[in-house]
């Protein structure tokens, strides 16, 4: 059996988005297979999908015995993508996600007729359809450049992952720019490359799981990429974030994105010696960064007690 793309859906406790997107995409294509990978939620997702979904042909429901974070999660959709349907193109979408009607046949367009693009999105836009800039697509960042990026005081006076513009247009499709690091959240890559990079690598829980993909597909000698001529809308926030994390789920989750950075630099730079010059260096710029993490949630607090 052969399908022409398969959809990844990981969904752990957010069974409202998971629905919401399962049915938008089960309305407009039914040449697809959409699987949805339960991440063992602990809310009974994965029975209220099966009851919701487990009815429809192209809709697959996997469930994994422990919550093993993004990378892993959507491992066990791709394999089965790969193993029982022979897909050519796999979409990783977050349940919090929404496209037009459109959008994957375009990035399948796309990557067939451009054979240096390994993986493709178009332009993120927050849930109140305006662009932010920073959130399209990032650079890898050097060395020392991960010494600014671990805090966002450092990252005010310079942030090395950022596009000021794009300027590396496809030779091939207007519109379409090469890019290194492409949205975790909403994006089509093809089948051959996760086989030759042996999948996403599971080393992380959650975070950094983009740039470690783009570091392999630049390895290949291949690049990400970009359409400005399509979009998706991710309604996950930045505000979300400060208003529905607690100081203690804030840096758990801090915790988990200085987990991820630190386990790139060990495993995808060949630091040698410099290790014991950068490394405590970064080390130190996640310290700063726990300590913004603190004092931003304590002023989310204490304006929202002054309000009320």
């Amino acid at each position: 059996m052969q399908t022409d793309i398969s959809i990844i859906v990981l969904n752990y406790c957010s069974l409202n988005e998971t629905q919401n997107l399962v049915s938008q995409l089960v309305d407009m294509d039914d040449s697809s297979k959409i699987i949805i990978v339960d991440n063992c939620s602990p809310d009974d997702s994965y029975n209220l999908l099966i009851d919701r979904f487990g009815g429809y042909p192209n809709v697959t429901i996997l469930r994994n015995q422990h919550n093993t974070g993004y990378a892993a999660g959507n491992n066990v959709g791709i394999r089965y993508a790969l193993e029982e349907l022979n897909s050519p193109y796999i979409a990783i979408m977050n349940p919090d996600v929404e496209i037009t009607e459109g959008f994957l046949r375009n990035m399948i367009e796309y990557l067939e007729a451009d054979h240096n693009i390994a993986a493709i999105t178009g332009v993120m836009l927050d849930p109140y359809n305006s662009l932010i800039v920073a959130s399209i697509a990032c650079k890898i960042p050097s060395i020392i450049g991960d010494v600014f990026v671990c805090s966002e005081l450092l990252k005010l006076i310079y942030n090395p992952m950022k596009y000021n513009k794009f300027s590396n247009p496809s030779p091939i499709i207007p519109g379409i720019y090469y890019v290194d690091i492409i949205p975790g959240s909403c994006f089509v890559i093809r089948s051959t490359v996760l086989k030759d990079i042996g999948l996403l690598d599971e080393g992380t829980f959650l975070y950094c799981e983009e740039r470690i993909l783009a570091k392999k597909i630049k390895d290949m000698g291949l690049t990400n990429a970009i359409s400005i001529k399509d979009t998706f809308i991710h309604k996950h926030t930045f505000e979300q974030d400060l208003n529905g994390r607690n100081l203690k789920q804030a840096l758990k989750h801090y915790y988990w994105l200085c987990a991820s950075r630190l386990y790139y630099n060990m495993h995808y730079r060949n630091l040698g010696k410099i290790s014991f010059i950068f490394l405590p260096l970064i080390a130190l710029s996640m310290l700063l960064g726990f300590t913004e993490v603190f004092f931003v949630r304590l002023f989310y607090k204490v304006r929202a007690l002054a309000k009320s």
